[in-house]
């Protein structure tokens, strides 16, 4: 055998492991950006609502409630959407952040520092950080 029928019988056997080979990873990294998309589509309006939530702390005064639904902070679509596209354990965490969140919030006086509660929300920024 030559070798120029080595090589080629070569590059055939890597051409038939390659096509297949390339398909899967460009198919399981098409399906891992389309999660992506989807949680950062979910996340942002939580994000943006946080944002203003600590804006209006910063400056004194209290969040508004931002739901239909009365006496919640945020929209239940939004936090049922986000808890749809998250592994388990992070919807614990962020349940546990959230409570602790809006706990803050309920403790607030006008005379009360608002240190705690912009902790809370930045906290609950850093879990929630478009990926």
């Amino acid at each position: 055998m030559s070798y120029s029928d080595i090589m080629s019988t070569i590059a055939t056997i890597i051409a038939f492991i390659a096509i297949p080979a390339t398909y899967y990873n460009g198919v399981r990294v098409g399906r891992v950006n389309d999660k992506r998309k989807e949680f950062n589509a979910v996340a942002e309006p939580m994000l943006v609502i946080l944002e203003e939530h600590i804006e209006r702390l910063k400056s004194g005064r209290k969040p508004q409630v931002t739901s239909i639904v009365c006496g919640s902070l945020f929209p239940q679509e939004i936090l049922s959407a986000l808890r749809r596209r998250m592994p388990e354990k992070q919807v614990n965490e962020m349940d546990r952040r959230l409570n602790q969140y809006v706990e803050s919030i309920a403790e607030l006086n006008s005379g009360d520092s608002y240190d705690s509660a912009i902790k809370n929300a930045s906290a609950l920024i850093r879990l929630l950080r478009l990926r």
